[in-house]
């Protein structure tokens, strides 16, 4: 009956010798879990150690192919660096919120008693009113909407800023993504995923090597909550387009809570923008000091 099971021939010793075989190979495997285990684990580290290794060099020529870019957005790149003449921008401090059930505080000092006016900052440079700078927002780690008119230094306080993190560097430290507004596709601002749409917005202006490093680093760095996106050129859209802009800002911070939008914005029509989630803060015209601070520097840097 042995010899022949469903048209095949049945081979007792070969069928004990599969049998031994096959619980020697269960028993090697059992006794050899918890070691591969752990052998798993040790390539699980390993192999994110040289995605940590290969990121922070991507990482690294980021920063700096940044910060050279951002040190050339300036009328006179073709003689100095923004660094060897810039001033540093300040932007006026908020007035306190007014509760008409409650006695206003007594202002500090004289100066306190100008009105803040957004749209017109004009008193507020000669009379050297209370200020933030850019290294000081920063810092806050808020995000923020500069607002002015053309030419009041929103463009050259967001590079500013750029060069200030990419010069920071270390795994930890915060990752600028300086970009323009007409570097988005106005298709991709209502994307499923907002962080796609921010990747392909940078990768139009780094090097031809950075451009496919560009989804992991920035994945990263969003995951981590260590993204900063300086947004440049809001200014420059009508409020039709800014309305988009506002949305995807939203979505963006929703998606990935703890990072950052810094952006450069017209003095007034930004509702949406405050909403998303952007406290408007007017840029300071420079002061009398800050003139002669400036012609100091650019003095200094000819010779």
């Amino acid at each position: 009956m042995l010899r022949r099971i469903f048209g095949f021939e049945f081979d007792l010793p070969e069928f004990i010798l599969g049998l031994v075989l096959g619980m020697g190979l269960l028993w090697l495997v059992l006794r050899s879990a918890p070691h591969l285990g752990r052998a798993g684990s040790w390539l699980t580290v390993q192999f994110q150690q040289l995605l940590d290794s290969m990121n922070r060099g991507a990482g690294d020529k980021y920063r700096a192919e940044l910060a050279e870019r951002a040190g050339r957005l300036h009328m006179a790149r073709a003689l100095f660096a923004l660094d060897q003449i810039s001033v540093v921008p300040r932007m006026l401090v908020p007035p306190f919120p007014t509760d008409p059930l409650q006695t206003e505080p007594v202002p500090e000092t004289t100066l306190a008693v100008l009105p803040n006016l957004p749209e017109w900052t004009y008193l507020s440079g000669i009379y050297a009113a209370t200020s933030l700078t850019i290294g000081e927002l920063l810092a806050m780690g808020k995000s923020a909407l500069l607002t002015g008119g053309l030419g009041t230094g929103k463009s050259t306080a967001l590079a500013y800023a750029a060069i200030l993190l990419a010069n920071r560097g270390g795994s930890d430290a915060s990752l600028p993504i300086l970009v323009h507004a007409a570097d988005f596709r106005p298709d991709f601002l209502t994307g499923k995923d907002p962080l796609e749409t921010v990747t392909l917005a940078s990768q139009q202006s780094v090097s031809s090597s950075l451009v496919s490093r560009m989804p992991n680093l920035l994945r990263q760095a969003y995951r981590q909550g260590r993204a900063v996106l300086l947004l440049d050129g809001l200014d420059e859209f009508p409020v039709s387009q800014v309305s988009a802009f506002a949305t995807f800002i939203d979505s963006l911070l929703k998606a990935y809570p703890g990072n950052r939008v810094i952006a450069a914005g017209p003095p007034m029509g930004y509702d949406g923008l405050a909403v998303a989630g952007l406290p408007p803060l007017a840029m300071l015209p420079w002061t009398e000091y800050d003139r002669r601070k400036f012609m100091t520097k650019w003095g200094a840097a000819w010779q």
